[in-house]
């Protein structure tokens, strides 16, 4: 039997190496195990390429969780329990709560969809915890998306809002890491133009012939367009 390794496993017979994250690191990390692929198929190549993952994982966890602040001395940092901060998700809760439409769906959705597209890529970490590389990051996601520049700037003012509105609910010092962001290259905004009556009278005309009713769906509700006998076209909601 070989040297344990707890640390290990294999998946499709490559090794991985596993660790859970201290829990009060949890909320700074936004994970609770990290897992890394080793890219190897021999078990004495794992583990010696995890050991010294696993002694700078320790080194750095160690530093984070007894490395006294400026300004807060020894028996405070020892027997103060210290201050909780929310996660972004606790945080987008709150301030749904707080604007009083955690309810409608068009004012949440947007929220939702840019936090969860945040904690995706980095995690979901105590609000201090983010950095200005995951603001970059986020931006330059949306961009290579070929998002406009209007999307863009909306996307970063919803995680500035909430960022801003749980930093004053909770007295966190520090700048926003998703203020003040270049914009890059991102794409102009498409105008879209409106479709040429012809072309409408050629596809009613074509209904006519087939004797046949057009769905049409728009953003709040769903029509139809009933061709008459006439040839007129009478709209209808579903």
């Amino acid at each position: 039997m070989g040297k344990p390794a707890p640390y290990l496993f294999q998946k499709r017979g490559v090794y991985y190496l596993q660790k859970r994250i201290p829990q009060q690191l949890v909320p700074k990390l936004g994970r609770v195990i990290i897992r890394k692929s080793l890219r190897t198929r021999c078990r004495t190549t794992a583990i010696k390429t995890a050991g010294p993952i696993l002694n700078a994982l320790d080194r750095e966890w160690h530093e984070a969780l007894f490395t006294i602040p400026d300004g807060v001395s020894v028996m405070d940092f020892l027997t103060k329990p210290r201050i909780s901060e929310p996660t972004l998700r606790e945080a987008t809760e709150a301030y749904l709560e707080m604007k009083g439409k955690a309810d409608s769906v068009k004012f949440t959705r947007p929220i939702e969809l840019v936090v969860s597209a945040i904690i995706k890529q980095s995690g979901n970490k105590s609000l201090s915890a983010y950095t200005r590389n995951d603001a970059i990051q986020f931006r330059d996601s949306l961009i290579k998306r070929k998002v406009s520049l209007a999307t863009v700037k909306r996307n970063l003012s919803v995680i500035r809002s909430v960022w801003n509105f749980a930093s004053r609910e909770h007295g966190i010092n520090g700048l926003n890491p998703f203020s003040n962001m270049n914009y890059g290259n991102a794409s102009e905004a498409v105008r879209r133009l409106p479709i040429p009556s012809a072309d409408i009278q050629t596809v009613q005309m074509k209904c006519k012939a087939i004797d046949d009713d057009i769905p049409i769906y728009s953003d709040s509700y769903q029509i139809k367009v009933s061709i008459c006998s006439q040839g007129t076209s009478v709209l209808t909601q579903i």
